[in-house]
This record gives C-alpha cells, sequence and structure tokens, in this order.
C-alpha cells in the first residue's frame, strides 16, 4: 500500500508535467516535424545505401531497430496494458497514446546522444546509451550511477516476471510444469545472451516483423467480430480521458482523470520506452553515418509498439468487454477470454500461450543485454558478465517459484530511470537540435 500511494502520487502531477513539459520543449526545439520534410525523412531513414565512407557500428541499423522494438514487447503490452484500462478505464488508452506521441521525439533525443557520446569497449564492439550521455556529455557521473543501479534493478525485475508469466500461463491452459519452462527459457535466451548484440540482432530482424504481423492480424479478427461496438468504445476512449466524471465519495472531481492518465503515461513509457532511454542502448551499436538518421528508426519503432500493438490489445480489453468482469488480480485472464469471443475456446487458450511466450522470449534478451551494458559501465566488462548469468538464474527463479507482479515498485524504479534521463535530455537539448540540424540541410536539401 505505502508503494502504491507512493507511485501514483508521483506519477500523477510531477512526472505528467515533466514528461509533457519536457516533451514539447524538446519538439519546439528541434523542429524537424514539418510537413514538407516528412516524405524526405522517411525516404532517407529507410534508404539503406550510400557510401561506406565514416559508417562505423557493430550492427546494421535494421537490426538494431527490430532488437529495440523487440525488447519493448513483452508483459507491458500483454498484461500491463488491460491492467492500465482496468484500473484506470478507457481513458488511459488516449493518455497512453499521447505520451507515445509526445515520447517519439524524447526517443529521438535519446538515440541521437546515444550514438554521438558512444565509445568502443575492450571488445572492439560500440557500447553507449543514457549511461555514457550523462557521464560523457555533462560530467554528471552521479545521475549516470543512479540510471545504471535503476535499470540493472528494473531488469531484474522484467527477467524474473516474464518466464513467471509464461509459466503461469502454459500450466494453466497445458498443465506444463514451471521448472520445465525455465530451463527450455533459459537454453532459448543463453545463446543469444552469448552470441553478442550482433546474434541478438540477426534473430530479432528475421523474427519480430512476422511476429508483429501475426498479433495485428489476431487482434484485427477480434475487433471485426465486434465492429458494432467500435465507435461507441472509441468514444469512450475519449470521454473517459477528458471528461470530468462524478467524484465517488471522499474523492475530488478529477479523481478519474488522474487515475487515467498516471495509468496510461506509465504504461505509455513502458511499451514505447520513451523517456526510459533503453533503446538508445541498442541503437548506439548500430552501423550508421548519421546520428539523427538512426534515430528516425527510434520514432519508427513507437509508432508500431505503442500507436499499433498497445492501442490494438487495450481496444480489444474494451470491446470485448473483459475489463469490466475480470478483477485486475486477474487480470492475466483477460486476453485469453477475449480471444475466446472470436475464436473456438481451445484455439483462444493456443493463441494466448504462444503470442504471450514469444513475446517474452524475444524481450527477454534483449532487456537483459540492457542490464548487461549497465553492469559493464559500472564495473567494467567483467561485472557485465556477471549479471548476465546472475539474470540466467533470475529467470530460473521466476519460472520455479513465480512472481507477483508489483506494478508500484517497478513505476517507482522507473521514476528513478526517467528523470535523470528527461534531465540530461534537456540538458544536452542544444547538441541535439545542431546535429539535427547539420542533418537536415545536409541529407535532405541536396
Amino acid at each position: 500500500m505505502p508503494f502504491t500511494v507512493l507511485s501514483y502520487g508521483l506519477w500523477s502531477p510531477p512526472i505528467m508535467l515533466l514528461l509533457l513539459i519536457g516533451s514539447g520543449f524538446l519538439l519546439s526545439r528541434f523542429g524537424f516535424l514539418r510537413v514538407s520534410r516528412l516524405e524526405g525523412l522517411i525516404r532517407k531513414t529507410l534508404d539503406a545505401s550510400g557510401p561506406d565512407a565514416g559508417r562505423e557500428g557493430t550492427i546494421p541499423s535494421f537490426d538494431a531497430f527490430a532488437t529495440a522494438l523487440g525488447g519493448s514487447l513483452g508483459v507491458h503490452n500483454w498484461i500491463g496494458v488491460p491492467l492500465a484500462v482496468a484500473l484506470g478505464g478507457p481513458g488511459a488508452l488516449f493518455w497512453m497514446t499521447v505520451v507515445a506521441a509526445f515520447g517519439m521525439v524524447i526517443l529521438y533525443g535519446e538515440i541521437l546522444l546515444g550514438l554521438l557520446y558512444r565509445e568502443k569497449n575492450s571488445r572492439g564492439e560500440w557500447v553507449g546509451g543514457p549511461a555514457y550521455t550523462m557521464k560523457k556529455g555533462l560530467g554528471w557521473k552521479w545521475a549516470a550511477r543512479l540510471y545504471a543501479v535503476g535499470l540493472i534493478l528494473q531488469v531484474g525485475l522484467f527477467t524474473m516476471s516474464q518466464p513467471a508469466m509464461i509459466s503461469q500461463h502454459l500450466h494453466r491452459s497445458f498443465g506444463i510444469e514451471g521448472s520445465l519452462i525455465g530451463i527450455v527459457v533459459v537454453l532459448v535466451v543463453a545463446p543469444l545472451l552469448f552470441g553478442g548484440i550482433r546474434r541478438i540482432g540477426r534473430v530479432m530482424k528475421a523474427i519480430i516483423p512476422l511476429l508483429v504481423l501475426a498479433y495485428i492480424i489476431t487482434v484485427v479478427c477480434i475487433l471485426w467480430s465486434n465492429r458494432a461496438v467500435l465507435p461507441d468504445m472509441l468514444i469512450s476512449v475519449l470521454t473517459h480521458a477528458l471528461v470530468i466524471p462524478t467524484a465517488p465519495a471522499g474523492a475530488f472531481a478529477g479523481a478519474g482523470i488522474v487515475a487515467s492518465m498516471s495509468w496510461g503515461l506509465s504504461r505509455g513509457i513502458h511499451s514505447g520506452g520513451a523517456g526510459m532511454g533503453t533503446a538508445s542502448i541498442v541503437h548506439s551499436a548500430a552501423v550508421n553515418r548519421h546520428p539523427p538518421k538512426q534515430a528516425f528508426w527510434g520514432m519508427l519503432a513507437v509508432l508500431i509498439d505503442t500507436f499499433l500493438i498497445s492501442n490494438l490489445t487495450g481496444w480489444v480489453v474494451l470491446v470485448t468487454g473483459v475489463w469490466k468482469v475480470i478483477p485486475t488480480h486477474r487480470v492475466t485472464e483477460m486476453l485469453p477470454t477475449a480471444f475466446a469471443d472470436a475464436f473456438p475456446s481451445d484455439h483462444a487458450h493456443l493463441l494466448d500461450a504462444v503470442f504471450l511466450t514469444l513475446f517474452a522470449l524475444v524481450s527477454l534478451p534483449v532487456f537483459i543485454f540492457y542490464g548487461e551494458k549497465q553492469g559493464e559501465f559500472l564495473f567494467g566488462p567483467r561485472g557485465g558478465h556477471a549479471l548476465r548469468f546472475l539474470y540466467l538464474g533470475v529467470i530460473l527463479a521466476g519460472s520455479f517459484w513465480g512472481f507477483s507482479s508489483r506494478w508500484p515498485v517497478w513505476d517507482l524504479l522507473l521514476i528513478a530511470i526517467v528523470v535523470p534521463n528527461l534531465l540530461a535530455l534537456l540538458a544536452l537539448s542544444r547538441k541535439t537540435k545542431e546535429a539535427t540540424q547539420a542533418y537536415l540541410a545536409a541529407d535532405l536539401e541536396t
């Protein structure tokens, strides 16, 4: 209860204002979203051709994009979005989308700065991210350490929750023991981790596009079967987000809106990753001559993950009505029940198990890579290697003993990551603006 009160209080006005004001300031400062330039921006971002001179990095640009997108999948979409709807109401989807729209410019800045301040490690691989940006760009060693420690802990919770969710689902649906599942997950994830970012990138490039497409098609089928209530559902999202409801006894008039904003904003950051800075860790390894070009890939990931996947997930929860009939302590049953609305029960449980397992499996190696790089930043290569083995042990622990998700604790750790990262972005906004203007002038007007 104390964690819930503290998390709710911090995520309401203070963090909301920091996110919205900060991203609005960055958007006005960068000034790159002129409609006349959108076609050129998209064309230059997707164009992989060009001379190799000056192009340094460890993995191709698209591999970095697919890896970062894979890292944003997982229980944040599968469990977090239905939970946000259940606790914050339909309006939470609106605020989740708002933070994603503003978050695109934050993610852009994070990736650009990550590339500007990246460096080579002892193995000749390019490494970067918010910790390196704070240390090299601003000399904020205390903030860099705070960020690294906070992300290490966040990755630990994430690494325990993913296999726990897989175990719970597969045991409930098929009676498979959690201990066996944990061993299988480690056997799948470990080869990717020991192959480094190159192997992770190659696998993600092959899997992520197909997984995202399959999930979107499945969810659209459910929405189509409930198309008669879609207009009312969309109206409810807007009204719950913007219209002050009648206050319950003992609550102030805007309590419903504050709850929607709080849950929507925190889920938006968990889903798209903007503000966390994690995507910049993998994008910093990309082969790219122009940091702004790689940063636009990050914006595309937000469009796919939050605008498409997370919103479609939330819409399915709303149109099928499961958010009203299933209590929050059984939130893991919402999507299987929603799937059963359009598919036979056996098929629905199979689809639920397959998607949840794949979402968790693709996100696990990426997040462990994020945590490993923070260990490397703090303690050198040996620290990163030690964390890798520790996280593999955490996978087994989550599978064996389960994990009772504590979203308020997650959100409090998220604050320790987001606040120093956003402050660094604002402090280095001039640097980001200069790099953006130079890229636009050189690459789009020639």
